[in-house]
């Protein structure tokens, strides 16, 4: 997203220049002076904006991450004695990735809003690769299939955080991060 501002004379913003070039620049922007004919003013003009056009305009390119209330363009990772799980956070909805599933791979996908202290999921939709054949491997420990079978199914649970123990923990369980706001809308 882009910041910009502009104020002062004429609408120039120029906070960042230096005495001598705002003095330029005043005395190029005055056309009518006696002291000076119309073709040198303008010429005049033409230099001090191509020298200050950068300073003209301020403008500040911003992370879009930095500008949502978190946890939107967050990624949180929770580690537990069963696994772990990525979760996403998009302005609109959540994603979550169970990474020690038997499903390959197993997501949820709901909405998301912040109670106070809390995080607040409604999951809405349970979707991945379910294993087809007998598993390869001890299941006790990672399930691996040699071919899996897209699923997808509606759900409707509730699901909440404390979102200011995570951050309190980020070096615990939890685990907080930008990620980049690659959300696309539809849930599939």
């Amino acid at each position: 997203m882009l910041n910009c501002s502009s104020g002062g004379p004429n609408g120039l913003q120029y906070h960042l220049l230096g005495k001598g070039t705002k003095e330029i620049l005043n005395i190029a922007l005055q056309y009518g002076s006696k002291k000076i004919s119309k073709g040198v003013a303008f010429l005049r003009f033409l230099i001090a904006l191509f020298v200050l056009l950068p300073g003209i305009v301020s403008c500040s390119l911003q992370d879009e991450s930095s500008l949502l209330e978190p946890p939107a363009g967050k990624k949180l990772v929770h580690k537990t004695d069963q696994g772990k799980e990525i979760f996403l956070f998009c302005p609109e909805f959540v994603t979550v990735e169970f990474k020690n599933s038997v499903y390959r791979p197993h997501m949820r996908r709901g909405t998301w809003k912040k109670e106070g202290d809390h995080i607040k999921i409604t999951w809405q939709r349970e979707y991945g690769g379910q294993g087809l054949g007998e598993p390869i491997g001890d299941c006790s420990v990672e399930c691996r299939y040699p071919s899996y079978k897209k699923f997808s199914k509606s759900i409707e649970e509730s699901y909440s955080l404390d979102w200011n123990y995570i951050q309190e923990h980020p070096f615990g369980d939890w685990a907080i991060s930008d990620h980049p706001m690659e959300c696309q809308v539809s849930l599939q």
